[in-house]
């Protein structure tokens, strides 16, 4: 089966715009992350791109496809109309294939029943007032001309359609049949002329995803979804599509949507990639590194903010004092915190805290808008009592790293200090503190099991580092 993905730039810089992440390493991560998952279990694996996908992709990050069309320019299609490239792509297939998004990540093979299969989608999507919001724009516009059985589907008031993450089959004339509709909407509407109002319309799902579910339905054809159920389609959960510290044990991920600009959708994303291809993680971090934005400081001079943003600014000019390697070295240690998590001897690793890390105490005087700024810069609910962040310098984004600290994570870290410890050794010496003779075995297990997670995840935040 050949795999095919596309990358259409629209006349974009790939190095500066995100594409729907917070920043444009992240793309560039999530589309290195998704080649080479699929090259470890496709011999043919091709690229269809522009001239600007292939100047960065193949040439700067040398991503390794099997084969790279550069045949699409500025001018595809509006740059609204994303999904069109896709679908060119679909219709220059004369051969089983299956298309791959660059936010899907396979760390397993691809099931043989869905290689075998007809026709593939992700999944099939159940319409509620989500999508109903987005076609009422398209409908809006009574001149638009839609295919008689698009109307059709609307009179009978469904809205399936399919997610296409993934998409294509054996059945090559059916997608051939698809991808023709598509392109008589777009003729027969206009779609590709910026002076036409409607054309501005943002419907990719319309004439991706509903036209593809409306097809199928008409001719009665089966689809094999990798998800054999149906979503609603703002039913998607990040735990199940988009935790990536999950990564070796999933058959896919699929960070689609808002999960983007999800934190700790881009951390773990940073770490897959980094465990997977140190060296193409370097690369893309060096690239970007000039282009980051810089700490910007233009709050009042009073607030806490203020003095938050301060003390990260000092933190990074401390960190430039330090070799790169050091960091660099501290920082994959971190990513690899798994080999410890994943490990069935774990009393053979020995915890300590990193070198390079700060914590900043937040003051009782703070004001309650100040804290509230800083629950939504760390993406922590208001009812968190937030007393400290933690800081660590990283490669990508803008130079360093936040989060916040919970009061049992302060004790651990404060209670290693300059030693090593096993998990063990810390767990043991911290649950002493809350032991009770009135404490049963089941309420202890529960307490430590609660701390070894306390552990683990101050070293995937990269403040304890584990080693054998």
């Amino acid at each position: 089966m050949k795999i095919i993905q596309t990358f259409w730039s629209s006349g974009r810089n790939p190095l500066e715009h995100s594409f729907g992440w917070p920043h444009a390493e992240y793309n560039l991560m999530s589309w290195t992350l998704s080649c080479l998952s699929l090259r470890e279990h496709f011999d043919r694996v091709e690229l269809y791109t522009d001239k600007r996908g292939y100047e960065v992709l193949i040439e700067k990050l040398h991503l390794p496809y099997t084969q790279v069309h550069v045949i699409y320019d500025d001018n595809l299609c509006l740059p609204q109309h994303w999904a069109y490239a896709k679908i060119k792509t679909y219709s220059l297939q004369n051969e089983p294939f299956l298309h791959i998004d660059g936010d899907m990540y396979f760390p397993k093979p691809i099931p043989q029943e869905i290689l075998g299969a007809g026709l593939v989608a992700q999944n099939r999507e159940i319409g509620t007032s989500y999508y109903q919001g987005m076609m009422n724009r398209v409908l809006a516009h009574p001149e638009f001309k839609l295919p008689q059985f698009i109307q059709e589907t609307l009179d009978n008031g469904t809205m399936a359609s399919y997610n296409m993450g993934i998409f294509g089959g054996n059945d090559i004339d059916f997608i051939h049949r698809y991808c023709q509709e598509v392109f008589a909407f777009f003729e027969a509407n206009h779609m590709n002329d910026a002076s036409v109002e409607y054309s501005n319309e943002e419907c990719n799902v319309f004439f991706e995803q509903i036209f593809l579910a409306a097809i199928v339905d008409k001719e009665k054809k089966e689809v094999k979804g990798l998800i054999s159920s149906s979503i609603i389609d703002n039913g998607y959960q990040n735990k199940d599509f988009a935790n990536l510290r999950q990564y070796e044990g999933k058959e896919f991920f699929h960070v689609l949507g808002g999960m983007k600009g999800k934190n700790d959708n881009c951390r773990q994303l940073a770490r897959a990639l980094l465990r997977t291809a140190p060296e193409t993680y370097r690369t893309i971090c060096h690239e970007l590194h000039q282009k980051r934005q810089p700490v910007v400081i233009a709050d009042d001079k009073d607030s806490g903010i203020f003095h938050y943003k301060l003390h990260i600014w000092n933190c990074l000019v401390t960190w430039e004092g330090y070799d790169q390697e050091e960091i660099e070295k501290q920082e994959l240690c971190s990513a690899r915190y798994r080999d410890f998590t994943l490990s069935d001897d774990k009393d053979r690793f020995l915890i300590e805290k990193a070198n390079l890390f700060s914590i900043y105490e937040i003051p009782d005087t703070w004001k309650r808008s100040d804290r509230k700024l800083l629950h939504a810069r760390l993406g922590c609910p208001e009812t968190f009592t937030l007393k400290r962040v933690g800081i660590v310098p990283v490669s990508h984004k803008i130079g360093y790293d936040e989060f916040y600290l919970t009061e049992d994570e302060t004790e651990i870290l404060s209670l290693i200090g300059h030693n090593k410890m096993t998990q063990e050794e810390i767990v043991e010496a911290i649950t002493q503190k809350y032991w009770t003779s009135r404490t049963n075995d089941i309420g202890r297990q529960r307490l430590e099991l609660f701390y070894k997670g306390e552990i683990a995840r101050l070293m995937e935040l990269g403040m304890l580092v584990a080693r054998r």
